[in-house]
């Protein structure tokens, strides 16, 4: 795991420098697609993303975007980016080629997004106005706007596909009380409802990396822990 952890950072490391000549690309986020040997990564100061043949990085291909990229993921043939700097938007782009197939208008500081199992909904993280936008990829329209807490800053779903995991980066309640807690919110994705909000120990705050286990039964989230 140490190794593959190194090797990835050593991968985006050089890919800022050979992406940069002298220009800043700041890499955000990135997937790798083994069966095509491509590594896509997403850069927000250079407002593009990039996909890499992992044997050569000299070659790769470029798709602009109008708002720095903050995360991206693959479903299915395209690849979904989503952007923001204050308004936020989902762009769907054809894999191999990268080419722009639809752009929809999402919350204000989208930052995350997932895709379900069998590629028809998108989830995006909503960072400023605190909620979760529901995607038809079919229709290429947002359907639906779930609030949460206070700045989901990371989504996840659950191994089953039933929950949406969402790890908001500050408390939500007041600061001089003796509990002051981050919390995880629940989205029951059958009735796209807020079904539950987790917090975590007093003191935990700045969430932001999130995994499910692999047996599903439970979530690691990163956090800071104030005292």
């Amino acid at each position: 795991m140490i190794k593959i952890i190194s090797t990835l950072i050593i991968l985006l490391a050089f890919v800022n420098i050979k992406a940069q000549n002298f220009d800043y690309f700041s890499p955000t986020d990135f997937e790798i697609e083994a069966a095509t040997n491509t590594l896509f990564v997403a850069g927000k100061t250079a407002n593009q993303v990039r996909a890499y043949t992992l044997n050569d990085f000299s070659k790769f291909k470029t798709l602009e975007t109008k708002y720095m990229p903050k995360a991206l993921t693959l479903a299915g043939k395209h690849i979904l980016v989503v952007s923001s700097f204050s308004d936020g938007e989902l762009l769907i782009a054809d894999k191999k080629s990268l080419k722009q197939k639809a752009i929809i208008k999402v919350g204000k500081g989208a930052v995350d997004v997932v895709s379900n199992s069998d590629n028809t909904k998108a989830y995006v993280a909503n960072e400023y106005s605190n909620d979760i936008s529901v995607v038809d990829l079919k229709a290429k329209k947002e359907t639906k706007r779930i609030p949460v807490l206070r700045q989901p800053m990371q989504v996840e779903l659950s191994r089953n596909g039933k929950y949406l995991f969402v790890a908001n980066f500050l408390t939500a309640g007041r600061a001089d009380v003796d509990t002051v807690t981050s919390e995880i919110s629940i989205i029951d994705l059958e009735t796209e409802e807020l079904i539950k909000n987790i917090p975590l120990a007093n003191g935990s705050n700045a969430l932001r990396g999130m995994k499910i286990s692999v047996d599903g039964n439970y979530i690691f989230i990163s956090h800071n822990l104030g005292r």
